[in-house]
């Protein structure tokens, strides 16, 4: 099933037929849908309802597929010529889901219903015609009579799009508007929203799909008394007005636009949910804020204030940055665009607007693919960049783009004139200082600039409370980069002077310029900078922490920096990101020779880890971390280095401890026990004797009246042993059985089945056996919980006996010696042990179907009348949600 695309054609849609023949059922299409497809388009192309007139008019029912591969959107008409009353036609066209939720228009498909007969059903075994995907699609949003009233629309929208109600039923007189409204309320529908949306344009009782009831069910007033279970507010008020509809939704924005879009259709908005309704929130309230964007995008053609709103709508309809990236490019593009158009005196205001919006992290990313489009068209007048100037001066958190732009301006055109100067006098320090962040040699310029007029000293101390006063955060940090650039500060006196008052907070900017210029600096500034990390210890190892060493002048900070191991480690590990192995290592090394400080377990570990590998690593400090490493490393560290001699002896010393003495001999049967076993297997010592040695202590613990705890025991051994020794696992499994046979509970049983499930994937070949094993010991307690036992092992059991009766005809032609037929007595065997025991016999069901016999097994409870078991096995099926298999027994008693 499915469709084939040329273009922006659909071609050979899927279609069914439903009607009156031997009872309802198909007549035309459907071949290669799933059962429960077929069964779901049998039940809903029925009436939908008993009929309440003589005669109705046809109507639409959509819904998804259970499949989820096709949504389905059927038109039923009243078959007038049946034998029997209530007989109808129901043509239902199936549309690949993917295409559905890209927006195939609902419209376009309906447009392609035909009404059957007897006589055109060979028709319909065809695809339909093709059908048009792209933006000029067929949308028939004429309106047959009208709509609905404004009214009861308007309470339509608030219980449907603002309260989110569901089911929402819709009583009516006249039909003439309701296939309309349901095809508009599908079209206006996006992404899974739309997948999921069911809706009836006619219903004459509750409809429901499989999972849920439906969306959407405009139900003639005569019917309404078959609905008294639905809440009353969720029935459209047929007797509202519109004020009193839109008082109820007071902060309700859309409902205006979202009611003519349902009357009128609308287009434009049609193809703005279809462009970004895929990734935004599945829910009826974005299809709303997508209405007043809509809304907003209309206005914007007259106002730009349209463009600023519509971008606040987008922060809030999307606020990560990663959603509707195209609709938020596309608002920003149109923002860029409109900016060339304004008046000189209105463009820095609306730019800085924007940008502001445009900082917002939910826009961050399409803002920066539409960078470009205004970084490289706008340029700013003399007077414009004053204007910039002045902007800043009143607003301090000016975004980031602004700054950087009329910061550009001021330097790469030298603006600064005495025109420029009054602007720059009341600019606040803050912003002073995030202009120089941006353009380092703006001081010099100003000051330059400055004392060309008489306002040389004025600024200069102007310049200076910059740079020195109170100075913190970004400001900071570019003074001290204008030190490691040589921008401003070029000698040694200057330099001593700024690291000498430098404050914690500046260690990081300062060791970032370290990085980059690892040879700026003389000795004595190196010795400076050595008392500035002392100072500040912790700031610079987060600093090393975050951003891992570059080059070897860096090596010894990073050894100064580091207080601990979890510290020293960290930087490593930030180091190797950054592709330089080599130089984490060098910086190990060095630390672990100049410090006196003792790693745990797991820091000793992952130290060992990288300096194991090092082909110049000293024995002596790995022989040293050896004695420190975790046991779990001690056996599995295999391969040393020859020359690594005492690395080697203290790695074999400990392993043999560590196995002997706190694992085995002690008895401790636990996951750390299965890894040692596991460890002792890759290295062949693992043998039948060791093993029948450890299920020797383990069966003793059975003695101390601790069942559960031998069977997780039991499992966490097997989970160590290797496949070759898997031989005793049948063998065990009846020692087990027969040790806590009397106190057999659903923990036991769980644990039971994982041993199964162990031994089928570590030695299939063991499998067979053990679950034939287990169903004769399972048989044997039919009291106890083992119903599930006997449904995961049946079936390998059945599989293993003959296929029928087996004689020889030629030396046994009247069959005195024929072989009984064991898998039909298997099959009797199952249904009596399920009727002489406390199982559930949803697990009957379950082993029959695992056996592929399911049907059999019930032909044969029929035939032995075993009405109760199947009764209480399709109850059973219902209460553990087993749903398939309760379709299959439900279509046998029913068949």
């Amino acid at each position: 099933m499915g469709s084939r695309r040329v273009g922006l054609m659909i071609l050979e849609l899927e279609q069914t037929v439903h009607g009156y023949r031997r009872g309802h059922e198909l007549l035309a299409g459907g071949k290669g849908l799933p059962k429960a497809d077929l069964t779901e388009l049998l039940r809903l192309s029925d009436l939908s309802g008993s009929m309440i007139e003589p005669k109705f008019d046809d109507y639409l029912t959509l819904y998804p597929l259970p499949s989820r591969s096709h949504y389905c959107i059927a038109r039923t008409w009243q078959d007038v010529d049946a034998p029997r009353r209530g007989c109808v036609f129901t043509h239902s066209i199936l549309v690949p889901m993917d295409d559905w939720a890209d927006g195939l228009s609902a419209f376009a498909v309906a447009a392609l219903h035909r009404r059957p007969s007897n006589a055109n059903l060979a028709s319909f075994e065809a695809a339909t015609p093709p059908i048009e995907l792209g933006p000029n699609a067929a949308n028939s949003y004429a309106s047959k009579s009208g709509g609905p009233p404004e009214g009861p629309l308007h309470d339509f929208i608030v219980k449907y799009y603002e309260k989110q109600k569901i089911p929402i039923v819709w009583p009516f007189i006249d039909a003439a508007w309701t296939d309309d409204l349901l095809l508009r309320v599908a079209d206006l529908g996006h992404g899974p929203l739309r997948s999921r949306f069911a809706g009836c344009s006619y219903a004459l009782q509750s409809k429901a799909t499989a999972e849920r009831v439906f969306d959407l069910m405009l139900v003639p007033r005569k019917a309404m008394g078959r609905f008294s279970e639905v809440s009353p507010s969720n029935i459209v008020d047929n007797t509202a007005t519109v004020g009193a509809s839109v008082e109820n939704a007071a902060q309700f924005g859309g409902s205006y636009g979202l009611a003519e879009a349902l009357l009128n259709g609308s287009p434009d908005l049609t193809q703005l949910i279809r462009e970004a309704g895929g990734t935004l929130p599945a829910s009826r309230d974005t299809i709303v804020k997508l209405v007043r964007i809509s809304e907003m995008r209309e206005m914007s053609k007259n106002a730009s204030s349209g463009i600023l709103a519509e971008l606040d709508l987008w922060n809030a309809i999307a606020p990560t940055a990663d959603v509707a990236i195209k609709a938020k490019r596309s608002a920003l593009l149109e923002a860029w665009s409109r900016l060339k158009e304004l008046e000189p005196d209105d463009r820095m205001n609306f730019l800085m607007s924007v940008l502001q919006r445009a900082m917002r992290p939910s826009m961050r990313q399409a803002y920066a693919e539409t960078r470009p489009n205004w970084v490289g068209s706008v340029s700013i007048s003399a007077e414009e960049t004053s204007d910039g100037v002045a902007l800043l001066a009143e607003r301090r958190n000016a975004p980031a783009p602004f700054v950087a732009l009329v910061a550009k301006s001021l330097v790469k055109d030298l603006r600064i004139t005495s025109e420029t100067l009054p602007a720059l006098a009341v600019i606040d320090r803050r912003t002073a200082r995030r202009m120089i962040a941006h353009q380092p040699t703006l001081p010099k310029i100003i000051l330059d600039a400055a004392d060309a007029t008489s306002q040389g000293r004025a600024f200069a101390d102007r310049v200076s409370s910059w740079l020195n006063d109170g100075m913190a955060g970004r400001a900071r940090r570019a003074k001290i980069h204008l030190l490691g650039s040589r921008w401003i500060l070029l000698h040694d006196d200057l330099a001593k002077t700024v690291l000498t008052d430098l404050e914690e907070t500046d260690v990081h900017t300062l060791l970032e310029t370290v990085a980059r210029n690892p040879t700026s600096y003389s000795i004595p500034i190196r010795k400076l900078l050595a008392d500035c990390v002392k100072r500040a210890r912790k700031k610079a190892a987060a600093h090393y922490v975050r951003e891992g060493l570059r080059h070897h002048e860096e090596l010894a900070l990073a050894e100064m920096s580091a207080s601990g191991f979890e510290e020293v480690l960290k930087i490593l590990d930030r180091t190797r990101d950054i592709g330089d192995a080599e130089l984490a290592v060098d910086f190990l090394r060095g630390f672990l020779q100049s410090s006196k400080l003792v790693p745990t377990q797991s820091e000793a570990d992952r130290m060992f880890d990288l300096l194991v590998a090092d082909p110049a690593s000293d024995d002596e400090i790995l022989s040293g971390l050896a004695r420190r490493v975790s046991a779990r490393k001690v056996g599995a560290v295999k391969v040393i280095t020859p020359r690594l001699v005492e690395t080697r002896k203290t790695l074999a010393r400990r392993r043999f401890e560590f196995v002997l003495r706190s694992r085995f001999e002690k008895g401790m049967v636990d996951a750390k026990f299965s890894e040692a076993v596991a460890e002792l297997a890759r290295d062949g010592a693992v043998d039948r004797r060791l093993v029948d040695a450890m299920i020797d202590r383990m069966l003793s613990i059975a003695a101390d009246g601790k069942p559960r705890k031998l069977w997780s025991s039991t499992k966490i051994l097997l989970q160590g042993l290797p496949p070759r020794t898997f031989e005793i696992a049948p063998d065990l499994l009846l020692q087990l059985a027969g040790r806590t046979a009397k106190s057999f509970d659903d923990e036991i049983v769980a644990l039971w089945l994982d041993i199964l499930g162990i031994t089928k994937e570590r030695s299939p070949a063991r499998w067979k056996s053990l679950a034939i094993a287990s169903l004769v010991l399972a048989e044997r307690e039919r009291k106890a919980p083992m119903g599930p036992i006997v449904a995961a092992t049946f079936a390998p059991y059945y599989a293993s006996l003959p296929k029928g009766r087996k004689s020889n005809w030629l030396l046994d032609p009247f069959g005195f010696f024929e072989v009984p037929d064991r898998r039909k007595e298997a099959a009797g065997q199952i249904i009596e042990w399920f009727h002489d025991s406390t199982w559930s016999p949803a697990f009957l069901a379950l082993a029959a179907s695992n056996a592929g016999i399911l049907e059999k097994v019930l032909k044969i409870a029929r035939s032995q009348k075993r009405h109760t078991l199947i009764d209480r096995m399709r109850n059973d099926l219902r209460q553990r949600r087993m749903k398939m298999l309760d379709l299959r027994v439900t279509d046998f008693v029913e068949t």
